[in-house]
């Protein structure tokens, strides 16, 4: 059997002191735990409310980079449309210049052929007729080569003004193919890794 433990007011006096202690560091110990406690539901609190801010912010960056995209959209379309446009303007310009150059090019061959014609004809007329007294200038052969010459310079700026519009269509044509080939913008890649992230 256990020794008898004699009960007398020093033995009193320890054990009081010691369940004394123990009480008080036990009614810290709460006190800290409660402190605790509550600065970790406080920090719960601010933590809910700042990750409903980034939600909220979240949110708000995708609806806008989803209306920059369509926005985005909206306009190359629209560049693409005016380029084609264009160029089908251009398209048919060049060909009604086409048509009207052939024309004017088979007028002019004509009007050459008849001006040769009459040159030729004027030229055997003067070959034939006695020879004057006084030399005669034929004006016939002046003024068809005057009309030759300006022929030459109407057909000369119809070829540069075909040259111009041919030079205009490539242009439309690469700048086309450019905004056809362009790839997305680097904030719009940026904001789909965000979003896979």
């Amino acid at each position: 059997m256990l020794p008898e433990i004699t009960l007398n007011d020093s033995s009193l006096k320890l054990l009081l002191g010691i369940v004394g202690t123990l009480f008080a560091i036990s009614v810290v110990r709460l006190f800290l735990l409660f402190r605790d406690n509550r600065r970790m539901r406080r920090d719960i609190a601010v933590m809910e409310k700042q990750s409903s801010t980034l939600h909220n912010d979240l949110l708000a960056i995708k609806h806008d980079s989803r209306s920059w995209r369509e926005k985005m959209d909206r306009q190359f379309d629209a560049t693409r449309a005016d380029f084609k446009t264009r160029l089908e303007q251009l398209e048919r310009h060049q060909d009604k210049l086409l048509g009207s150059l052939g024309e004017k090019i088979q007028e002019k061959s004509g009007c050459a052929e008849q001006s040769c014609q009459c040159a030729a004809a004027a030229a055997e007329e003067v070959r034939a007729a006695p020879v004057p007294s006084e030399a005669a200038v034929p004006t016939l052969p002046a003024i068809e080569t005057l009309k030759a010459q300006g022929l030459g310079a109407e057909v000369f700026a119809l070829q540069e003004q075909l040259n111009a519009s041919r030079q205009q269509c490539a242009a439309l044509q690469r700048s086309l193919a450019l905004s056809r080939r362009r790839p997305a913008p680097q904030s719009h890649r940026g904001v789909a890794r965000s979003k896979r992230g």
